[in-house]
């Protein structure tokens, strides 16, 4: 198991821990409310969106010839427990889940072995590792392990334009991925896909987060002004989306972040 925070990498196994996994729901909840008309049988059920899921796991860390050695091991993985972070699991290796622990983290001592319990909450939405903030370098894991097509490893995320013209976005996951789309232009820029589009007036470097429909610069800097009041923030269907770019651009750099989302 590897965790990912904003600072650091941790895997378990480098610190004796072998994993087991006490409680992984499949599949996350629905959000969802009944509601009851009168003069009507039974009652109308609304969907809106997937709840959190918890994740529990029992780490065990064998090493009969010293109880220091193994406090010293445990306390290193409390530090990096108390952060958010990017969660990967062995038996999951092509996804990360975004995690934060539950509420806290059980130890059991014994004489040869301690064992750890730990409660992580997870998002509904796991992501591809085949990203651009998550690098072979910090995953370290096999290449037999990411259950992906070969034109996905290390592409179709970003892309160079200097006319308008079209792209296409895979999202080789199963659910709808809300990215985060970065674009550097020099030029007002419109993004299109079937009948939903935004556009940004004026140069700069961009970010738009579609899950939380928010823009901002490369200084954190509200940027929401300079999409138009009506602009949809895109989202990517599983497999092939076509994505039509136009504006008055002579440069323009368009990257995807998290476009491969799993359920």
């Amino acid at each position: 198991m590897i965790y990912i925070t904003k600072d650091e990498t941790i895997n378990f196994e480098d610190y004796g821990y072998i994993l087991k996994t006490i409680s992984y729901p499949e599949l996350p909840s629905i959000r969802n409310s009944k509601e009851s008309v009168i003069g009507k049988d039974g009652q109308y059920i609304f969907k809106d969106g997937l709840n959190n899921k918890t994740l529990s796991v029992l780490l065990t860390q064998i090493d009969s010839s010293s109880l220091l050695m193994r406090r010293g091991n445990a306390r290193v993985i409390k530090q990096i427990l108390l952060k958010s972070g990017k969660l990967i699991l062995d038996y999951e290796q092509n996804i990360f889940h975004n995690a934060n622990v539950l509420a806290g983290a059980n130890i059991k001592f014994n004489a040869s072995y301690d064992e750890l319990t730990i409660a992580f909450d997870i998002e509904p939405v796991a992501y591809s590792v085949i990203d651009k903030d998550v690098t072979w370098e910090t995953l370290d894991v096999p290449w037999a392990s990411i259950d992906l097509p070969w034109e996905a490893i290390g592409g179709g995320f970003e892309f160079e334009l200097s006319t308008p013209g079209d792209i296409i976005v895979n999202n080789y996951g199963n659910y709808i991925a809300k990215s985060i789309i970065k674009i550097i232009t020099n030029g007002d820029i419109e993004l299109t896909k079937g009948t939903e589009s935004f556009n940004l007036t004026g140069t700069g470097t961009y970010y738009i987060d579609t899950k939380n429909h928010i823009v901002y610069d490369e200084n954190n800097l509200n940027k929401i002004a300079n999409m138009n009041n009506d602009g949809i923030f895109l989202k990517l269907d599983p497999g092939a989306n076509a994505i039509n770019v136009s504006g008055s651009f002579t440069t323009a750099s368009i990257e995807f972040f998290n476009k491969d989302a799993y359920v």
